[in-house]
């Protein structure tokens, strides 16, 4: 995850692709309230398209917050940079 924030905040990307699991991924989405992995899901059906797609928007806003969390970051390192230049008589 650090080369996919430095990469967007220096702007050599705007995408990437993040792979939780291998290709058979048997991930257990407890905390969205799923009783079946992400593999089961996926050969459920319509039946499971919403869960499954329930998950995948959930990842894709988690991973929106990537480039606010880094300006934060460049922010916080902006803000101690100049304490300690004022604490040295700058």
């Amino acid at each position: 995850m650090d080369i996919a924030v430095a990469a967007f905040s220096c702007d050599i990307t705007r995408v990437m692709s993040l792979q939780l699991s291998y290709a058979f991924s048997h991930i257990l989405h407890s905390w969205l309230g799923h009783t079946s992995d992400h593999h089961t899901m996926s050969h459920g059906g319509q039946a499971r398209r919403r869960e499954l797609q329930e998950g995948d928007r959930r990842l894709v806003l988690r991973a929106d917050r990537i480039p606010a969390r880094e300006a934060r970051r460049r922010e916080r390192g902006r803000r101690h940079a100049a304490r300690q230049h004022a604490r040295r008589g700058g």
